[in-house]
């Protein structure tokens, strides 16, 4: 099962720390190896619209996630790694080239990644 963690701000997840969700290697007994990627990035993605908590998630007001997503596509634009594998994608994913000046808020924190034993442990502990 894949390990999912936000490596950009995004408003919903803290960076750097495992996501836990039914399709993620918290439940490596629900993975199933079938599952195309699409299906991945829907789970995902619920999460976004959503008030759920899960493991790795943070709560903020609806009107701050709105505006870090708005700057967080500039921070996408200057990383080398997302341009490099996602460039051919941008316009199917809503993304333009063009790149305003730098957020007056930084989107890209320190945040320390705990050890994965840390993470479940606080996972299981919170069921």
């Amino acid at each position: 099962p894949p390990a999912i963690l936000m490596l950009t701000e995004s408003g919903r997840f803290t960076l750097n720390y495992k996501i836990c969700l039914t399709i993620s290697d918290y439940h490596p007994e629900t993975w199933n190896p079938v599952w195309p990627v699409p299906s991945v990035v829907i789970g995902l993605i619920s999460f976004f619209v959503t008030e759920d908590a899960t493991v790795g998630s943070i709560q903020r007001p609806k009107e701050e996630r709105m505006k870090i997503a708005k700057e967080s596509k500039q921070v996408l634009l200057k990383n080398s790694i997302f341009t490099k594998v996602f460039s051919e994608y941008k316009d199917a994913i809503g993304i333009t080239d063009q790149v305003v000046e730098e957020p007056k808020v930084s989107l890209i924190e320190e945040s320390k990644v705990e050890p994965e034993e840390d993470q479940k442990k606080a996972h299981y502990q919170a069921q």
